[in-house]
Order: structure tokens, then sequence, then C-alpha cells
């Protein structure tokens, strides 16, 4: 006998098949029942904890799985009996387990037929798909987010830039440096980044041959993923502004630095000291000669980590701290 499941050579018995059958599928833990048309039970392996069956008592759906599961299965099995396909139900068992219960109508004999129902363990297959729902869900919010946070980057570039070239140059590095945040936090299956990995990728277009680069000092904070977005962000601000100033290049007697410190509070304080040319030194800056844009500095990174920021110039050294709250 053969078909798409099963292959039988023909001169096996039956019923020595059958049994041998049977107490594989008892050791292998497969949970299983056989009735009869009256929906007597006939065997019984395997039921799950918590339910189960006194010994001395004749079983029933009742007895064995409670009212609730009873009824459908009678259900159930009734139209199974009646249409010969194969029925499917979904129970918990109270807790946080989930069950299928497979009802097939099945031939004993030729004349004699009989119920049989496997109950398979769904549990691992349903907190799987609602994991994944979850996931779809921070992945659409994240989406959201992001896409808020290209649009008010483009409005902050377009008020600043002074021609369509420059927009173009500014928003695309901007870009890019949220694309550099969001390859650590996918890399960290969204956990978020360490600092001095995300200080080096925000910096690593700057720092060439030749080029002294930031001296980095403190605690290498572990950032949460809306952390490594716009704290990312305003390293590469930053940095790109230090590099058009060319204070990375080793020409400027005060090094550019970026001390990280956390608080007792568990907030985190990022000190960015850089020293300046004359020519961009604190009379400069009073004119609006320094950054071509602080809005997404002072503002929107500041906002979105729910933090406060000092940004000034001291003579011939600008200072920027940004405190925030590391679990932001």
């Amino acid at each position: 006998m053969m078909n798409q499941k099963i292959w039988q050579k023909a001169d096996q018995n039956n019923l020595n098949l059958s049994d041998i059958i049977i107490r594989a599928l008892v050791r292998s833990g497969t949970v299983i029942t056989l009735q009869d048309t009256d929906l007597e039970f006939l065997f019984i392996a395997n039921i799950p904890y918590p339910w189960k069956f006194e010994a001395l008592e004749p079983p029933s759906d009742t007895s064995l799985f409670g009212m609730e599961i009873a009824t459908r299965l009678a259900e159930l099995k009734k139209n199974t009996l009646l249409s010969g396909q194969i029925g499917r139900m979904e129970a918990s068992d109270g807790g946080e387990a989930t069950y299928q219960f497979v009802v097939e109508m099945v031939s004993m004999t030729d004349e004699r037929k009989a119920v049989i129902t496997t109950i398979i363990d769904l549990t691992e297959e349903r907190r799987r798909e609602a994991v994944l729902k979850s996931l779809l869900r921070e992945v659409s919010h994240r989406s959201k987010n992001m896409l808020a946070i290209v649009q008010s980057m483009a409005n902050q570039t377009a008020r600043a830039a002074g021609s369509l070239d420059q927009f173009i140059k500014i928003f695309r590095g901007r870009i890019q440096s949220l694309s550099f945040s969001q390859d650590l936090v996918t890399a960290e299956s969204w956990r978020g980044a360490d600092l001095f990995t995300l200080i080096e990728k925000q910096t690593s277009l700057y720092l060439g041959e030749g080029v002294r680069g930031i001296q980095v000092t403190g605690e290498n904070i572990h950032l949460t993923p809306n952390g490594v977005t716009h704290v990312g962000l305003a390293i590469h601000e930053l940095t790109l502004n230090a590099a058009a100033r060319g204070t990375l290049d080793g020409n400027i007697s005060y090094p550019v630095k970026l001390e990280v410190e956390r608080k007792r509070t568990g907030n985190i304080t990022l000190r960015w000291t850089e020293g300046l040319p004359l020519a961009n030194s604190a009379q400069g800056h009073e004119t609006g000669e320094i950054d071509l844009d602080s809005v997404l500095l002072k503002r929107v990174v500041p906002q979105s980590l729910d933090g406060k920021v000092v940004y000034e110039i001291k003579e011939v050294k600008l200072v920027y701290e940004l405190n925030f709250d590391s679990s932001r």
C-alpha cells in the first residue's frame, strides 16, 4: 500500500504492524486518543499536563479537558463523523501552552469506524509568531520615526543652505550619518550600540591620512537605538564642521576632544571641545560664520533625547555639551 504519506510492504501483518506503530507513537510522546463512533474512548496516550485522567474511571472529553474544550471537541467530532473530513481546532491548557486538536475518522475494520484525535503542541510556534508580530510593529514604528527625522533634517537643511548644491552636499552627509547609525543598531538586533563604535563610524569619513583626529576619553556608554540615531547626528555635525574649519588637520594648537561622563543619576554628558582658527573665533562667531546650521545641534538632537545643550564659544575654543538620560 502506498500514497503520499504512507508506504507499507504488501505482505505485512496489519495487526502486528499497528501494535509496533502504537508503541513507537507512545514512546515518542505523541498525544493521541482513539474513540468509537459513540465517542467512548478506546485508547489514550501521553495527555500533557495539566490535563489528566483517572485510570479507575472511564475517561471523557469533559474529564480530560474540561467543559469548554469538550463542548468544542464534541461539535468537531460530530462534523467529522458526518462529513468524513479532517477537523482542526486550537485550545489553551489554561496557561501559556497552546495545542492543536486534529480529528479524523478512521476505519478499524470494513464496517467499524472510529475517531482518532492527535494533539500537537503549538506553544513555541505561537510564541515565535507573537515575537515576529511584535518585531514587525517595532520596525513599522521605527520606520515612521526615521521618516520623520529625515523630513525634519530636510527642512532644517533647506533653511540653512545658501544654494541647491550646498543643500545636496549637507543633506547627503546627514543621510549617510543616519545610515551609519542604523547599520550599528541593526547589527545589534535593535538593542542599540556602544558609543565608541558610533564615534568611530561617524568620524571615519573625515579622519583620513594626515588628520590628527579626535581625542575620546571616558566611559564607553551603551546607547539606546534612539540615542544612537541622534548622538550619531550630533557627532557627524560636529565632525563635519570641525573638518570644514581645518581643526582636525593638526594646525590648531588646541586638540579636538570628546569627553564622556556618566552621572550617578544615570544621565550622560558628552562634552566636545575644539580649538578654533582666529578667523572663526568669538568675534567671527557673532556674525554667524561658524556653522551653517546649528539648529540640529541646539534643538533637534536635545529635544529628541529629552536633554539639554550648552553650545558656546570662549575666545578661540568651541564647547558643545549634551546632557541626556541614558535610557532615552
